[in-house]
């Protein structure tokens, strides 16, 4: 069986263009632990745990404990990236990757005084506070160890809510019926800009449902050979208009 699915990857890889070398490959049971692709492989229990490769953002602190609040654009882009998808590669840290976002939409307006001018931020108190908000967030994310377990199941279950500042999400697989044998498959989180500020509470859910179906979407598409293994997708939200509209 196991022959087979290894086969079965390799013809997936090369229907994309990839191959699989022996140089690429980890046999379980002679490398309990690896590293590849951004993430620390485990397997446990007969169940594979991941890990992720974090970076830790320097120079966030001043000698007195307090924030840096002079900062230019290119340095800004550097801290937001310990908070990128490139150090969440499962997409299981929300959190971080928003306030990746939230520093690199700031450091877009910054770089209007020049990439390696620093500007300071104390006087201007709503992006001050945006930036000590990010700066605790991605300080408690690099020192955190992560562990995300991978079950099975086939069912995937969807948890959305919007407020009037931002929205999120995030994908589960149940399995079975032991509750911590749970496991989540995707987490987002984000503001509204521009013309969403303004919509309605209701408006916002069904952007909120939107994002997290096009994700799903992603996932599936694209499965010539193999499909996901999926039997149903439930999705939770406060807002039963925007269900509705949904189902329309």
């Amino acid at each position: 069986a196991v022959d087979r699915f290894v086969h079965e990857m390799e013809k997936v890889f090369l229907s994309a263009g990839f191959e699989l070398p022996l140089s690429k490959r980890h046999d379980s049971d002679k490398d309990p632990q690896f590293k590849h692709l951004g993430l620390d492989w485990s397997f446990r229990q007969g169940n594979l745990v991941l890990s992720c490769r974090k970076s830790t953002p320097s120079g966030l602190r001043l000698s007195d404990g307090s924030f840096n609040m002079r900062w230019s654009a290119r340095l800004l882009l550097g801290i937001a990236g310990c908070g990128g998808t490139g150090v969440d590669p499962c997409r299981l840290h929300c959190d971080a990757r928003l306030a990746g976002d939230l520093l690199r939409s700031i450091a877009g307006k910054a770089s209007k005084h020049g990439m390696d001018n620093k500007v300071c931020f104390d006087d201007d108190v709503a992006k001050s506070k945006i930036l000590s908000s990010c700066f605790t967030t991605l300080e408690s994310y690099s020192v955190q160890r992560c562990e995300h377990w991978c079950y099975g199941g086939s069912r995937l279950e969807c948890f959305v809510d919007a407020s009037p500042v931002g929205y999120g999400w995030c994908i589960e697989v149940p399995s079975g019926t032991d509750t911590l044998s749970r496991w989540s498959l995707a987490e987002h989180s984000g503001v509204w800009w521009g013309a969403k500020a303004s919509y309605h509470i209701n408006r916002k859910e069904l952007v909120a449902i939107s994002s997290a179906i096009l994700y799903l979407h992603g996932m599936f598409c694209g499965h010539r050979t193999i499909s996901p293994p999926v039997s149903s997708i439930t999705i939770y939200a406060d807002s039963q208009t925007a269900l509705r509209w949904l189902e329309k």
